[in-house]
């Protein structure tokens, strides 16, 4: 039987491993053949698509193919993207397919001209992929495309793709803590991640036996300063300015007693699925996937009461939190990386 070819855009690798992890699941499925495509910004679509020849060819973020850093550029590159899609469906009949991340790239300020990318290159989908039901009706809204082109399928976890060996006492003493209770926000450090408002949240707390740990990679001088700034002399935060390495991550998350994830604005949080498969409970906004991804924990999910909910967190007993993370962990069996691949199947 002659296999399903699709190729996926971007290249995956396994510093991603959202990409690598979803590739590695399609793999597992005999009737499709799962192929990298090239990396060039410019002709790597159509590179792809003549000569390798596939069914399918899916994306995952297609910003690398037209945003630049000034929106002149921007808008000069949008019509090249939008040229090759339009060529390889009409001519070379190709399946263009795509998973949708979130609504809107977070880090780009050019809201016009990512909105008409988007809408022009998702009317031209044959199916969107998204990770929950609550997403469906907002891009139905946001770009006017057909209720029928979209479906819902959570990704899988983590949990055996990092090290999690290290015991809690081990990691603790690796990062010099005592027997406080430890709330962690771990990974790369935006504007939109909200940690200037969990930074003001935290410091309203009265509470010597608490203490914020932020590790992670902060984005640009001027925002470290904002940071830093906020924090004062607080010696109940702490700021680890660097990109944990992710036989590190073992560490943190151990050491700590629940995660903090205070996004302004998302859809998805590899962020949770990555902390639920450390066990850990989790206080994170109500949005996007959230809610259906932390079904077991809903007391710790927030709207404006981000204080409030930290202080939930904190007061909870050792048992009660390690009775949360084990929820949140048994949740993850649910969903896997292989139920993809049927998609792909006609």
């Amino acid at each position: 039987m002659k296999k399903i070819k699709i190729i996926c855009l971007p290249p995956t690798s396994k510093k991603n491993p959202y990409q690598f992890l979803m590739v590695q699941g399609l793999r597992k499925n005999k009737s499709l053949e799962v192929i990298n495509g090239f990396s060039s910004r410019y002709l790597g679509i159509l590179l792809s698509a003549f000569i390798y020849k596939p069914k399918f060819i899916h994306f995952d973020w297609i910003n690398k193919y037209y945003l630049k850093k000034h929106s002149i550029t921007t808008a000069i590159t949008i019509p090249w993207f939008i040229i090759q899609i339009l060529l390889i469906k009409k001519i070379l009949n190709i399946n263009v397919v795509c998973t949708l991340h979130n609504i809107h790239p977070h880090d780009s300020n050019q809201y016009k001209l990512n909105k008409i990318a988007q809408k022009q290159f998702l009317n031209q989908c044959d199916w969107i992929r998204v990770f929950s039901e609550s997403t469906i009706s907002k891009i139905i809204k946001e770009y006017k495309i057909n209720s029928k082109q979209v479906f819902s399928l959570p990704e899988g976890s983590y949990v055996k793709y990092y090290k999690n060996k290290i015991n809690p006492k081990e990691a603790k003493k690796i990062l010099n803590l005592k027997n406080e209770k430890i709330l962690l926000y771990l990974g790369t450090i935006k504007p939109y991640k909200g940690i200037l408002n969990l930074i003001s949240e935290f410091s309203n707390i009265e509470n010597q036996d608490i203490k914020l740990i932020i590790a992670g990679k902060v984005a640009n001088k001027e925002y470290l300063k904002k940071i830093n700034d906020s924090i004062k002399n607080n010696k109940s935060i702490q700021l680890i300015n660097k990109f944990i390495k992710p036989d590190d991550l073992q560490i943190y998350f151990n050491a700590c007693n629940a995660v903090v994830l205070p996004f302004n604005n998302i859809e998805n949080s590899g962020s949770a699925i990555l902390a639920m498969g450390f066990k850990k409970i989790i206080v994170a906004p109500k949005t996007g996937v959230l809610p259906d991804r932390l079904v077991n924990q809903k007391d710790f999910l927030y709207k404006n009461n981000l204080k409030e909910t930290l202080l939930k967190a904190i007061q909870l007993e050792n048992h009660k939190l390690t009775e949360y993370g084990n929820k949140n962990f048994n949740e993850l069996k649910k969903h896997n990386w292989l139920s993809f691949g049927k998609y792909f199947i006609n």
